[in-house]
């Protein structure tokens, strides 16, 4: 299964309302409680450094001559 996305160029927007943090973008709006905000924030930011070691890998795979994929599954 391949999985295609249409990825943001802008960061979301992040505010605090009600004692939520509050994210908002032009396709998404999460609210979240403290703790699972700061959940959220470490796997956001692990996730990010996995995608750009990935961009890294693919922009060497392809100087080589390979197929660099985004194959999800």
């Amino acid at each position: 299964m391949r999985m295609t996305l249409n990825a943001e160029e802008q960061p979301l927007k992040v505010d605090v309302l009600n004692g939520e943090v509050v994210m908002t973008g032009p396709r998404v709006a999460i609210a979240l409680h403290p703790t699972a905000a700061t959940e959220t924030a470490q796997r956001l930011l692990a996730a990010a450094d996995l995608a750009i070691e990935q961009a890294r890998a693919g922009a060497v795979q392809r100087l080589d001559g390979g197929a660099a994929s985004n194959d999800m599954f």
